[in-house]
Parts: C-alpha cells; sequence; structure tokens
C-alpha cells in the first residue's frame, strides 16, 4: 500500500503546467498543437480517440528546438518526430497527455505522464506542409526564415543511372558550397568579413592536402559554414526526356555557378591545359603531399600563381584574392583548392558536355 502511494505522489510530482502556442492543424476542432512547458521545454500533441478519465485527448511527446525546425522544414514527418524526438539516440523519450477540454481560464493546463501505445502515434507521411493553421514561429523559440525561394532548374535529358543522380548532386553540391563561400567574403561588411575569414581560414588550412579524404572533409566543412536560409534543396525532380531538376538556394550563387559551367563548357580544353600544366609543376617539385605550411621559393610561389589565375579565369571564378588570404598567403594550398575546385566542376560539365544536361 506504502509503495503504491508513493508511486502516485511520484506521478503527482511529475505533472508540468503548460501552454499552447501554435494550433498546427484544426478539423472540426484542434488536432495537433505545440506546446510550452516548464522550464522552455518544447512538446508537440495529436488529439487521440481516446485517454481514460479525459474528454479531449492530446498525446504529447518532448522534443529538441533542432528536432521541431527540422519538422517546421520538412525534414521529418509527424511519425519520426513522435518516434524519434531527440537527435541523438541517448536522449530519453518522454511522452505526456493532457485534456483539451480543461485548459483554464489563462489558457494553462496540466501535462500528465502517460504510458504510450501504438494507436497513441500519428500516420506516417504527414509533413509541416499537410498543416492547416498559419504560424506564429516566434512563440517556438525558432528561426525558421527562410530567403530560400530562388529556383535553379536543370533540364536533363537522354538516359540516366540512379547513381548518376547523386553523382550530379553532389557535384552540384561541393561547387554550390564552394562559390557560396566565397561570395560570402566578398559581400561581407569589415566587420563581418574579418569574421568569416578567420572562420574559413580554419577551414582552408585544417586539412592536410595530401589525399582523397582531406578534400571530401573540406567540402563538408564548407557545407557547414552555408546558412540555413542559403541551404541548397531539392525542390522538384522530374525524370522524362526530357524532364529536370529544380534546386533552390542563393541567387547571386546560382549565377556564379552558371558562369562556371558556360565557362567550363566553352574553355574546357584550355581550362585542362592549365589543370595539368600546374599540377605536374606540383608534382616535379614534390610539393603534393607536402604539409600545407611549405610555400616554396618566390620564383615557385610566381609560376604557381600564374597557373592558379589562368584556371580560375577559365572557369570563370572570382575571389581568387580572398582564397589566397584565407590560405594564409600560400599558394601552393591555394593551387590545391583552386585544383580541387576544378575536378568538381569538371566532373559537374561532362553532364552538360554530353547534352545530358543543360542551363
Amino acid at each position: 500500500m506504502d509503495l503504491v502511494v508513493s508511486r502516485r505522489r511520484r506521478r503527482r510530482r511529475r505533472r508540468r503546467r503548460a501552454s499552447i502556442n501554435n494550433i498546427l492543424i484544426w478539423l472540426e476542432g484542434p488536432q495537433l498543437v505545440t506546446i510550452s512547458g516548464s522550464r522552455n521545454s518544447s512538446w508537440i500533441g495529436v488529439a487521440v480517440e481516446e485517454i481514460e478519465g479525459m474528454e479531449y485527448p492530446f498525446f504529447c511527446v518532448r522534443l529538441s528546438k533542432k528536432s521541431l525546425k527540422r519538422y517546421f522544414d520538412g525534414k521529418v514527418d509527424l511519425w519520426s518526430l513522435f518516434c524519434f524526438p531527440f537527435q541523438s539516440s541517448s536522449d530519453a523519450r518522454e511522452y505526456m497527455a493532457f485534456d483539451y477540454a480543461k485548459i483554464d481560464s489563462v489558457g494553462e493546463f496540466l501535462l500528465n505522464p502517460i504510458s504510450p501505445k501504438e494507436d497513441y502515434f500519428p500516420g506516417k507521411g504527414i509533413f509541416f506542409e499537410d498543416n492547416t493553421e498559419s504560424i506564429d514561429f516566434e512563440k517556438e523559440g525558432i528561426d525558421v526564415s527562410n530567403d530560400n525561394d530562388d529556383e535553379y532548374k536543370v533540364n536533363i535529358d537522354g538516359s540516366w543511372a540512379l547513381s548518376e543522380f547523386s553523382y550530379f548532386s553532389n557535384k552540384v553540391a561541393s561547387v554550390y558550397s564552394f562559390l557560396h563561400c566565397i561570395r560570402t567574403l566578398e559581400s561581407s561588411d569589415k566587420d563581418e568579413r574579418s569574421k568569416t575569414i578567420s572562420r574559413l581560414r580554419d577551414t582552408f588550412v585544417n586539412h592536410p592536402w595530401n589525399g582523397g579524404f582531406s578534400y571530401v572533409h573540406f567540402y563538408n566543412d564548407l557545407s557547414s559554414c552555408v546558412p540555413a536560409n542559403d541551404a541548397l534543396e531539392v525542390k522538384e525532380i522530374k525524370y522524362a526526356s526530357p524532364g529536370h531538376i529544380s534546386l533552390c538556394g542563393h541567387k547571386t550563387t546560382f549565377d556564379d555557378l552558371d558562369d562556371a559551367i558556360k565557362s567550363m563548357t566553352d574553355d574546357f580544353y584550355l581550362a585542362r591545359k592549365s589543370y595539368s600544366s600546374l599540377g605536374a609543376f606540383l608534382r616535379a617539385n614534390k610539393l603534393v603531399d607536402n604539409k600545407e605550411d611549405l610555400k616554396g621559393s618566390i620564383q615557385v610561389q610566381d609560376i604557381i600563381e600564374k597557373y592558379v589565375r589562368e584556371m580560375c579565369e577559365r572557369m570563370s571564378l572570382n575571389g581568387l584574392e580572398d582564397i589566397y588570404e584565407s590560405c594564409n598567403g600560400n599558394w601552393i594550398t591555394t593551387a590545391k583548392i583552386v585544383m580541387s575546385f576544378y575536378r568538381r566542376i569538371k566532373d559537374l560539365t561532362d553532364f552538360y558536355r554530353d547534352g545530358r544536361a543543360a542551363i
């Protein structure tokens, strides 16, 4: 008896005061709501058919702000949000329930502990775009501002293997991230530019530049530097003859991407010659696998600079001075980075030169 009473007391102590932030879905009454709990905790609740002792029951899960934003961004469906409310698997799931009919005059109610049942969980395939109500995002304490409305369309034709869509998309993403970071440097004011240069310098020089994984990590780091409102997203893929791939992102970066593709298509052989000559010079002087702090003689630096400038001109790659500055004034490191960009834009333009992709 004492044990039962003790458990009941613990359950009562775990009750939490809460209030509704937003109604997300309304179908003859609220069906999906976001909730603010004690200690600024975030919850989401879905209406269920029956919970004992409740007139208008809601089944709720506590979730991280990051997970909630992923739902708002259309990255996860509602079922996934309830099953995996935290990005880290070490975070325990916490479920509660409340009675919508018992919200008091100031809009508050009690969240009550509950053991989850399978029929409480929402169905799969319900995404944020399926919500019916407008939302006040400020109440969620999440910045979901998104200027990512500029569309970039690639017309596609011919035969594509499934793996080629992935390959093409990865090359676009790498080139886009690189160009966006360079454009950010160019458009930043003095104070912001200093911070951006410092951040990119860490990205540019904190790699050994002596193998493929260095470049993979480098482009992953660049991708993480792109702010959420400019992040590259797939809007639509239509595979037909002809079809298209529509992307959303930053308009000016898309313009830079177009320029690079056009230049590489028109001056492909000249760009390849500059790349081959620069690579041969680095190998002849044993500069390919050396550490990033090696600069070489003034004469070596001058020759490398000449080849790099030729490559940038033939790829319409702007911002070379910013790349050089971000590489601590080292033309060897600058050359390796520009050559890595060449390889990715070259692989991308192969689709355009084959006639399977067109701007």
